[in-house]
């Protein structure tokens, strides 16, 4: 049973100021240690050219082995020729948006904002507990990112990509200059499929899209104008018209441009096109999976319309030629669905593998040319975020998860080369490269998380409906005047009281502690059917606990939760069963506490002002931002609570 305690709510009655010292920990697997080196002092240094780059997902686990392994030579060098860590503890949650705000900002998300990838609307008064807004971009930052820090106190910056960076600060226009592509996605990535007319007739071939693919907009007809067989599909409001090319390729003939691309693995992505959308110009790459001339049978990838943003428009025709355009994020639910064929987790050849790292591979393609940009451009502090590893861990991590319930010895003998070679093209040999380009530089390397492996997903939404807690309206959906309790969508591993606070909210001040207790125990009461283990383990008050967590605040939600290894929380409700079984590949996770040892992030740091072959054991995701500051000579983020780390 649950206690009713306010504060830590689990099976093991204990407060979280015990907790901290040793239990949030995942695994049974060998763990180090929670004794976090004394940080040093916060003064001013010696002014240098900094680097601080961040690859998303490179688990501290995982590089470990690529060290050992001989895959990560850059990763080697650097903790030879400067100064490592044995891990880097992150926020709480272990997500992309506030692990990098932190790492931005030295503070908390109890303090910078960025509770989670999705992040409340604000005031509550006027939204549902539903609402949200993208904690990726900067509407709901509270916190003084390194960039602006550097930028005030006179150095020149550059942000090629940042999370928490658009819409831009206007503050400083002279001395720092920020790009962002990732939130400007105007439509996501998607296949098409059809078959290359031959009778010319209009509507003779029809349209096998997926849902969201061309942004749900306009047919296909059989003519490919002229008199010229084809096939014609509009995506936003551009129209583009596949024609026979060769016996293995198609041209694809757009508003402005036209491309010739080839099917298969031989192939290769198109250069961007360009796509109209609600009036704004974006662009998109296409890629032919396969190609039938007998019978005109095509599938066709095209990814994300993306929209490049600068806080400099000038400076905006320079860019987008250096870096081309990202395809999108939407590949790792592809692969696992099956959508490039079947993976080496069921009757797979590595096909399906293929075309994952293709698709990466593209995606990589716009961090290169940052790469290129950034070499012509002035600057004394360079930020970095490189999404691209953290594609591949999502996709593979589970099979090789000894974890994980999608893991088996051969199937993790088949994963592990594949990831390694995803971390030598992304990670290690990106890394080498920035080296020897800025060989002047002092880099700070680190990663916001680490990767799990998972095979199970457990529905709180269900358990609480089960609970008398949720209720559903007759079309499926959450009734919130009727429900006590929620699990967002994109909020993280947090449930929400239908507080009156709350627009359309149910639940009375003085009724909250009910709630709060019965959420509890419908969540710790929850069991497996299949090996009878429970899959959330802990649960935590955020009004009492929230400030050692350093998590919750307003519209952070009430209660958060520590789900059991091979578990990941999915907050659907429409499905019948409190657990199931992901797709055979699995998932690869994070979200849960951050010392869980797989979910621990890395730091590496070379060049002037580093000594050599220092080890730093433990170090904090806050102390980051401050030891930029301290590298660059100049004060640490206005709301920082981390202190410089002493690599000197």
């Amino acid at each position: 049973m649950a206690t009713t305690s306010e504060s830590v709510i689990g099976p093991m009655r204990f407060r979280l100021t015990v907790l901290l010292a040793g239990f949030l920990l995942a695994t049974p697997t060998a763990e180090p240690k929670l004794k976090l080196r004394p940080t040093g002092d916060q003064g001013p240094r010696e002014s240098r050219r900094v680097v601080l780059l961040s690859f998303d997902g490179a688990g501290d686990w995982m590089v470990d082995r690529f060290i050992a392994g001989g895959q990560a030579p850059a990763f080697a060098r650097m903790a030879a020729e400067g100064a490592s860590a044995e891990a880097l503890i992150s926020t709480t949650p272990t997500l992309t948006a506030p692990a990098h705000a932190t790492l931005w900002t030295g503070a908390e998300p109890r303090l910078h904002g960025i509770a989670a990838n999705s992040v409340s609307l604000l005031p509550t008064s006027r939204h549902t507990v539903l609402e949200w807004q993208s904690g990726f971009a900067s509407h709901a930052f509270r916190a003084e990112p390194i960039w602006i820090t550097a930028a005030r106190a006179g150095r020149r910056v550059l942000v090629p990509q940042a999370s928490q960076g658009y819409p831009f600060s206007s503050a400083y226009p002279d001395r720092l200059l920020q790009f962002d592509v990732y939130e400007s996605r105007l439509l996501e990535d998607g296949i098409i499929e059809g078959r290359i007319g031959g009778a010319g007739k209009a509507g003779g071939a029809g349209w096998a899209g997926r849902a969201g693919t061309a942004g749900g907009a306009g047919g296909a007809s059989a003519d490919g104008g002229q008199g010229v067989p084809g096939f014609t599909v509009k995506i936003g409001e551009s129209i583009f018209t596949l024609r026979h090319a060769t016996d293995d390729s198609l041209r694809i003939v757009g508003d402005t441009e036209e491309v010739v691309v080839r099917a298969g693995l031989s192939g290769a992505f198109s250069a961007p096109m360009t796509v109209r959308v609600k009036g704004r110009e974006a662009q998109t790459r296409f890629r032919l999976l396969s190609y039938d001339p007998k019978s005109g049978a095509f599938r066709l990838f095209h990814g994300a319309v993306m929209q490049i943003n600068a806080s400099d428009p000038s400076r905006l025709a320079d860019f987008r030629k250096a870096v081309g355009a990202i395809v999108g994020e939407r590949i790792t639910a592809e692969y696992a669905a099956g959508e490039f064929g079947s993976t080496i987790a069921t009757t797979g050849t590595g096909e399906a593998e293929g075309w994952l790292k293709e698709l990466i591979l593209a995606n990589h393609q716009y961090f290169e040319g940052v790469a290129e940009f950034a070499a012509r451009e002035s600057w004394d502090l360079l930020v970095l975020y490189v999404s691209s590893f953290d594609t591949a861990a999502h996709a593979l991590t589970a099979m090789l998860d000894p974890d994980s319930s999608r893991y088996s010895a051969a199937l993790a003998a088949k994963a592990w080369p594949r990831l390694a070679d995803f971390f030598v093209r992304t990670v290690d040999t990106f890394l080498a490269k920035l080296r020897a380009r800025f060989t002047d530089a002092t880099f700070i390397v680190v990663s916001d998380h680490g990767q799990e492996g998972v095979g199970r997903r457990v529905l709180p939404n269900v358990a609480l409906r089960l609970a008398g807690l949720l209720t559903l309206d007759s079309r499926g959906r959450v009734d919130l005047s009727r429900t006590k309790a929620v699990m967002a969508t994109g909020k993280g591993h947090v449930i929400f009281v239908n507080s009156t606070n709350w627009r359309d909210g149910i639940v009375r001040p003085e009724d909250r502690g009910a709630v709060v207790r019965a959420a509890s125990a419908a969540l710790l009461n929850i069991k497996d059917p299949e090996t009878g283990t429970a899959p959330i383990r802990a649960v935590f008050n955020l009004r009492v606990d929230g400030e050692a967590l350093g998590a919750g605040g307003d519209g952070a939600g009430d209660l958060i939760f520590d789900p059991a290894p091979d578990y990941f929380p999915d907050p659907r409700v429409d499905i019948r069963s409190v657990v199931t079984r992901t797709r055979p590949a699995g998932l690869g996770v994070h979200g849960m506490f951050p010392t869980r040892r797989k979910l621990q992030a890395i730091f590496y740091a070379a060049g002037p002002g580093v000594a050599a072959g220092r080890h730093l054991g433990l170090v904090r995701s806050v102390d980051i931002a401050p030891t930029v500051a301290a590298l660059l000579g100049i004060p640490p983020p206005a709301h920082a609570t981390g202190r410089a780390l002493p690599i000197q």
